[in-house]
């Protein structure tokens, strides 16, 4: 984990492991993204969302995002995609 002091507060960049263990089990994946002021969210498969994660700074979430279960945030042309995440303590535990 590295922090990355930004206006606002500070960011918390993940190792992609990291990033990787936190994305929700499945073939597929929730994954939102803010248009303006409207929320649009979709499935991308789950290797997408790796491959992705494999092409950015792979990010932990703000508290609201987090507990909302999308405590990941992935780039995608610089763009801030939401993925769905397992709770910290469930971790490790989900494939």
């Amino acid at each position: 984990m590295q922090f990355v002091n930004v206006p606002g507060g500070d960011r918390v960049c993940l190792s992609k492991e990291d990033a990787i263990a936190m994305i929700a089990p499945g073939e597929s994946v929730h994954v939102v993204s803010n248009v303006g002021n409207i929320f649009i969210g979709a499935d991308w498969l789950r290797a997408d969302v790796i491959a992705q994660i494999y092409e950015c700074v792979p990010e932990e979430a703000g508290p609201i995002a987090t507990a909302e279960g999308y405590g990941l945030v992935i780039y995608v042309d610089g763009a801030p995609y939401f993925v769905k995440t397992v709770k910290q303590e469930d971790r490790g535990q989900a494939s």
